[in-house]
């Protein structure tokens, strides 16, 4: 079949759209507008023109989805910034700390926060935990390049603190509290632990927690008593209040 049909056909075998010819997917789109396969071919085709910036065919293929990917919301940004779209950035926002693992098309997005300086320190930090929370210490790893120069732990000491947790905790030296990045990686390798035994993480953050910041301890407390809480562990509530007010 040619045409409509053998893009509705191929469709099902997710064909290579680099190679299409972009008259065929727009008679299509055109044809079964506001069909669910159309939203799935328009999806894929905004994927495709994001991946070689042609940001005008996107801007005008994208007010026709009726249930957008994030990754083709993240090419529509894309698009209005290149427009010269100022407002795109603030639309962006929210994405920080909602896309744990973000697609391909995200990540220029986020570092146009960056080099914008809409995110700084903290937020990369927040960043981090949400993506520790999550179970995703890959991300949280990758996020790291994102810190100030100061703040960010070479690939090796990111490995140990977020893979090999008690490891890397019973190792730390005397004064690792001067710095932020040592006190960050600390709260973070006892949330690593608890997520396999929390009474362990707490008997570790006991050892920590009068030099770490309100913050970093109460943060480190909230993912014990989470991950407590889960297993029924009766210490969970008394974890849990020692977090105090963070947020979680």
């Amino acid at each position: 079949p040619s045409g409509p049909m053998r893009i509705q056909s191929g469709l099902r075998l997710q064909p290579d759209l680099a190679t299409v010819d972009p008259n065929v997917v727009r008679a299509f789109l055109q044809r079964y507008e506001r069909t669910y396969l159309a939203d799935k071919l328009r999806n894929d085709w905004i994927k495709q023109l994001g991946k070689t910036q042609q940001w005008a065919e996107i801007n005008a293929e994208y007010p026709s989805l009726v249930q957008p990917e994030p990754e083709v919301n993240c090419y529509a940004l894309q698009a209005r910034r290149a427009n010269g779209d100022a407002s795109a950035l603030d639309e962006a926002m929210p994405l920080w700390l909602t896309l744990i693992e973000p697609p391909e098309g995200c990540y220029p997005v986020l570092e146009a926060l960056i080099v914008a300086k809409r995110v700084l320190a903290d937020d990369v930090w927040a960043r981090i935990r949400r993506q520790i929370e999550a179970n995703r210490p890959a991300a949280a790893r990758f996020s790291m390049n994102y810190l100030p120069q100061s703040q960010t732990p070479d690939a090796k000491t990111a490995q140990a603190a977020t893979e090999s947790s008690l490891a890397w905790l019973a190792k730390l030296p005397a004064n690792f509290a001067q710095s932020r990045m040592q006190r960050e990686l600390a709260a973070i390798a006892v949330a690593r632990v608890a997520r396999n035994d929390p009474r362990m993480a707490a008997e570790q953050l006991e050892k920590i927690e009068s030099r770490l910041q309100p913050g970093e301890k109460g943060w480190a407390w909230s993912q014990i008593g989470w991950q407590a809480a889960q297993r029924h562990m009766v210490d969970a509530l008394d974890w849990y209040l020692k977090a105090g007010d963070v947020p979680m």
